[in-house]
């Protein structure tokens, strides 16, 4: 869904945008990019997951990284 509304978008960035389905927790290098966008993931890992992943991605070189969960 929200890869068509970007497509739709009539804006290059948004009809540019990667959407890739990963594990994250065995990723050991995210692709270089501009934005890192995260939606409802988090809330769908156990708390020592959720640590995991946080540490794995502070590590990474992120411009930007949009974390959006439930609530926020």
């Amino acid at each position: 869904w929200g890869q068509q509304l970007f497509a739709a978008s009539g804006n290059p960035f948004l009809e540019a945008a990667r959407w890739d389905i990963a594990d994250l927790l065995s990723l050991q290098r995210w692709p270089q990019a501009a934005l890192h966008c995260l939606s409802y993931v988090l809330n769908e890992l156990d708390p020592s997951s959720q640590t995991q992943l946080l540490g794995k991605m502070y590590q990474q070189p992120f411009q930007v990284l949009l974390l959006v969960e439930p609530g926020t």
